[in-house]
């Protein structure tokens, strides 16, 4: 290989460390950019030691990289950060909605739990009501129909079915 003049590399495949190839590993598929022609962008130079070619640094003998950025390159970065800024705001927002939908959602099944709760507790009450109501009933006229009990005892459960009946 000539050393007497830098190679040139497409501008996705220079290990950099911007564009996520480390500078010990070089990208293997190469990026094109369709929105810069590749006519335009200019060669990239290298400060090269004899010892080697630019790609295999030692760590005591780090080699300096130039590298030429055009302004469709520039543009073409900020566009895309300015999309994925959108994006993120809108992601954001979606997660805003979605938690307050949630907790809505959540605040309504504990009320609608609550009030299930205490329509089965006042219905249980109901049933206990009426069931204490019938079974007293069931002994006053069981009383009344029992010849040995005292006239005062009759009379007092007489009154009570007078008053129960009155009521409904």
């Amino acid at each position: 290989m000539d050393y007497s003049e830098p190679p040139t590399l497409d501008s996705a495949n220079v290990p950099n460390g911007m564009n996520g190839i480390s500078p010990d590993q070089v990208h293997p598929i190469p990026f094109i950019d369709p929105q810069i022609p590749k006519d335009t962008v200019p060669p990239l130079s290298y400060a090269q030691t004899p010892s080697g070619p630019p790609n295999q640094t030692r760590p005591s003998d780090q080699t300096p990289v130039n590298i030429t950025i055009t302004q469709g390159m520039i543009s073409a970065y900020l566009a895309f950060l300015q999309t994925q800024t959108q994006t993120n705001k809108l992601k954001l927002e979606y997660l805003r909605r979605r938690e307050e939908r949630e907790e809505k959602e959540s605040t309504q099944r504990r009320e609608l739990e609550r009030l299930r709760l205490e329509r089965e507790t006042a219905q249980w009450e109901h049933n206990k009501q009426s069931a204490d109501m019938k079974q007293k009933a069931d002994r006053a006229i069981e009383l009344l129909g029992n010849p040995v009990v005292d006239a005062s005892v009759k009379q007092s459960a007489g009154d009570y079915l007078k008053k129960l009946f009155a009521s409904e």
